[in-house]
């Protein structure tokens, strides 16, 4: 493993910008040398390995081959990360591994979820790339280092594009013919059935969400660049697939693994923030102290704490922070942090696997909001509400629970938004929070130009 110091720069997409358009192009992005949630921005391309999950079958594709097999996914990757053995001398996150994205529907290979809504994406339930090289950048540290299990030829290639100036050019898109696939009747339908299943038992809580489709030409690059400058998050990324482009802006962690230590930070509440710091102060606060959003985080915490301790160490799960205020562009979001730590034979896909996919976008019992939410959504969720991150060659990993993610495919985009469903949610409001999670993305989408490099 090589090492090699590169010249820190605070804005990372001008070091994406150079590789973007090589095959395989990944970018998980902090969005801010200044966050307080977020660290390090990971780059790579040309994954040796390609790892996609479709129709009950699994494909790794090689330069030199395409094998396609059976069997659990999530088992599948594990194997073919236990093939590569590297040292690892680094204190950076990741140094090699895999990177992608988990569909939520990747549930359905572990939970008998029955198939009712319609697929018309058709993105794979799993996409994974195995990479061994990455650019990775340390705000903290103000750093930025590559890591490279490649020859030294092919590092001296690598070093060369990333650091090979490029010209500057406008890239534009358009967006039009925004669509809801909900009127606010059926909406209210919706949730009617939702908070009858409540009443006579069948769930406490679920996560109900309802999707947009637009028209969209042009480069999907240039608005992740408009998201990231005007809704930075700390768990965003954008990934270059042959099934379509993802673009995500989340503020939720799902899982991490840092040396055997398990962390997940659940969201459950939000509300718009104001450009008044009083009144923003205030909008906090209610919110802090919301009796129905602390109801529904607390149920999430407790799901999740039931997850967790299918793969931690009996006795090792904390909540380290309950009800917490976290605060983004335009919205803050209560949050709680719990911890767990991983015995010495479980590993971090292990983990995913008995937590996926993320409580806080399912709801409560599991997968009894699993089943209601297949029988009153319309559509499959695909990447919404599933999850995006990497699993290290050295154990390590980081996820999203990706909301607040869109799929360009086709010349269309699909975004999804939703909320947590409770005994006493008020319909109307449910359905004006929902309208306010998406407010920032629609504002952006309206915005089509960019300047960008070529």
């Amino acid at each position: 493993m090589k090492i090699i110091p590169v010249k820190y720069i605070a804005d990372s997409s001008e070091y994406f910008e150079r590789i973007k358009d090589i095959e395989g192009a990944v970018y998980l992005d902090s969005c801010s040398e200044n966050s307080s949630y977020g660290r390090y921005d990971i780059i790579s391309a040309a994954p040796i390995e390609t790892i996609i999950s479709k129709n009950n079958e699994t494909s790794i594709i090689t330069k030199e081959q395409t094998k396609t097999i059976t069997g659990n996914p999530f088992a599948i990757l594990q194997k073919q990360l236990n093939k590569y053995q590297f040292a690892d001398s680094t204190e950076s996150p990741f140094s090699g591994g895999a990177i992608g994205f988990f569909s939520y529907d990747l549930c359905r290979t572990t939970e008998n979820i029955p198939s009712i809504t319609q697929d018309d994406i058709h993105l794979p339930l799993m996409y994974i790339g195995i990479y061994t090289w990455a650019l990775v950048t340390d705000h903290h540290r103000k750093e930025t280092k590559l890591i490279t299990h490649k020859t030294d030829s092919e590092t001296e290639e690598i070093l060369r594009k990333l650091t090979t100036e490029i010209t500057t050019r406008q890239e534009t898109f358009t967006a039009t013919n925004i669509n809801w696939n909900q009127n606010y009747k059926d909406y209210r339908q919706a949730l009617s059935k939702i908070k009858n299943y409540i009443t006579n038992g069948d769930c406490y809580q679920v996560n109900y969400s309802q999707r947009i489709s637009v028209d969209f030409s042009g480069s999907s690059w240039a608005l992740y660049k408009q998201l990231r400058k005007h809704n930075p998050a700390p768990y965003s990324a954008y990934l270059k697939t042959e099934y379509g482009d993802i673009l995500s802006s989340s503020p939720e962690q799902f899982l991490s693994v840092k040396d055997s230590l398990v962390t997940t930070k659940p969201i459950k509440g939000t509300i718009k923030r104001s450009k008044n710091a009083y009144i923003d102060q205030q909008l906090a606060n209610t919110l802090r102290n919301s009796q129905k959003n602390q109801a529904e985080n607390l149920m999430i915490v407790d799901l999740l704490r039931n997850d967790i301790g299918k793969a931690a160490e009996i006795g090792s799960i904390k909540v380290e922070k309950l009800f917490d205020i976290e605060s983004f562009e335009g919205l803050h979001h209560l949050v709680s942090t719990i911890t767990a730590k991983l015995p010495p034979k479980t590993n971090a896909v292990q983990l995913l696997k008995a937590c996926f996919p993320g409580g806080s976008i399912t709801g409560a019992p599991k997968i009894r909001a699993m089943e209601i939410i297949e029988e009153l959504e319309k559509y499959r969720r695909n990447i919404y509400c599933g999850t995006i991150g990497y699993i290290g060659f050295n154990g390590n990993m980081d996820t999203n629970i990706a909301i607040r993610t869109s799929v360009i495919n086709n010349n269309k985009l699909y975004y999804n938004a939703g909320g947590g469903i409770v005994a006493d949610s008020d319909i109307e409001e449910e359905f004006k929070e929902m309208h306010t999670k998406t407010y920032v993305f629609i504002s952006q989408i309206k915005n089509r130009t960019n300047t960008t490099k070529k």
